[in-house]
């Protein structure tokens, strides 16, 4: 593999990811993910992969995030 070349892995990024690199509300980044899917997947030839994950809450317990794996 090339010095400039990404693995699969090093090219995917969660909704989550980009909440907390933007600074924004996960619910935010869902919304616009969803509003410009139709033009990935007609680019890309596919849509974002769902996925899910245990996020642990600020005063305990955890909660089941449905982020999307941007790939």
């Amino acid at each position: 593999m090339a010095k400039n070349e990404l693995t699969r892995q090093e090219q995917c990024m969660s909704s989550l990811d980009i909440a907390a690199v933007t600074g924004k509300p996960h619910k935010d980044v869902l919304k616009a993910i969803r509003t410009m899917e139709p033009a990935w997947e007609k680019e890309c030839g596919r849509n974002f992969s769902l996925t899910s994950e245990k996020v642990k809450m600020p005063q305990g317990g955890e909660n089941t995030a449905e982020p999307t794996l941007l790939c």
